[in-house]
């Protein structure tokens, strides 16, 4: 099943996220975190705990 994510900007315009992600940035990891979950946005890169990249081990 395939979903589509979509991001609204400040100026209303809504495009898919593939276009975001197109334009402005490489993937390098994907995870679900589950629908309306502000927290996965709750800083930006440089206010990221120095142990950020250790907690995002995934586990199954």
């Amino acid at each position: 099943m395939a979903r589509a994510l979509y991001y609204c900007s400040p100026g209303g315009r809504q495009c898919s996220l593939t276009e975001l992600i197109d334009e402005y940035t490489t993937i390098t990891f994907v995870r679900d975190c589950g629908a309306n979950n502000d927290s996965i946005i709750a800083c930006s890169a440089g206010e990221r705990p120095d142990n950020f990249s250790a907690n995002l081990n995934e586990t199954r």
